[in-house]
């Protein structure tokens, strides 16, 4: 539920959506963000789909020399108390936070809030926007809406509080931050495959459980979700999933008489997997000998 000062808050906060393909995405971010930090004081939330994807963006950001601070569930409660505080005390900061700071924590003073990525509802994109002009600051800040181009269905959800869509922006001649996303991320990105694996699987996760607001069926999702993970990752091919959560998202098609198995499952001799290449299933272990071989 939403409180009514959360409620009518979008009456006092200009917010505007900027829509682009998914591969610009994480590009428009750090122009955004830079074009924000120009503002005095600026304090800036950016919100994320899911804890891993807001844990990996962080990384991304931390590599690229720019600061933030983070917060999600996968950090212990203590540091999210540390980082809550110095947060709400501080300004010339950013905070890239999944929804546990959606809801219930006030900070004063905030200028800017970013949405990467349609929020799960309608309530919960005002919580999120709530987060500014609230708590007695002296001016409403903005909200800006960073939507992919396949998730524009979900300003349907939103279409009466009064968003308006702009133009991408344009990065300042000279930014060495936007020169090194222009660059590819390849040398930046987190090396840990486990990281890439499980935040390609979160974004899936919640994509899928999305779809019917995104009015999409599961396939095109995976699609976008290869895209997008490849592209983030300058990667020749996505992750592959292990079966069972691939079952889950309803991304296997079983056939009567005979099973097909998407990455590892539990118990089995082989492990199979769909990759970024195609719906045909790859085993992994010849693809590895034939890169030895090379």
């Amino acid at each position: 539920t939403t409180s009514n000062e959360e409620v009518n808050v979008h009456h006092t906060v200009e917010q505007e959506l900027i829509v682009t393909p998914i591969s610009a995405q994480t590009f428009t971010l750090l122009t955004l963000l830079r074009q924000q930090q120009m503002t005095p004081n600026y304090k800036i939330i950016v919100f994320f789909s899911t804890a891993r994807l807001t844990e990996c963006m962080a990384q991304l950001f931390h590599e690229m020399q720019i600061p933030v601070l983070e917060m999600h569930s996968r950090k212990a409660q203590a540091h999210r108390n540390r980082v809550s505080e110095h947060f709400r005390r501080s300004d010339g900061v950013i905070l890239f936070s999944s929804d546990v700071s959606a809801r219930g924590m006030d900070y004063p003073n905030i200028t800017c809030v970013v949405q990467v990525g349609m929020a799960n509802s309608k309530a919960q994109y005002i919580h999120r926007i709530g987060r500014t002009g609230r708590a007695g600051g002296p001016q409403p800040g903005r909200c800006f809406l960073l939507l992919a181009d396949f998730e524009r269905a979900f300003v349907k959800t939103i279409d009466d509080l009064g968003i308006k869509e702009i133009q991408a922006p344009i990065p300042e001649d000279g930014d060495a931050q936007v020169g090194l996303m222009i660059g590819g991320l390849d040398t930046l990105a987190p090396t840990k495959k486990k990281d890439i694996d499980q935040t390609y699987t979160s974004w899936l996760g919640f994509y899928i459980s999305s779809r019917k607001i995104l009015e999409l069926e599961a396939d095109t999702i995976l699609e976008m979700g290869k895209e997008y993970i490849t592209g983030l990752f300058t990667l020749d091919e996505a992750p592959a999933l292990e079966s069972r959560t691939a079952e889950e998202m309803g991304l296997v098609r079983l056939q009567p008489e005979k099973k097909k198995f998407f990455g590892k499952r539990a118990g089995d001799k082989t492990r199979r997997g769909v990759t970024g290449t195609g719906p045909k299933p790859v085993l992994r272990r010849d693809r590895e000998k034939g890169e030895k071989k090379k």
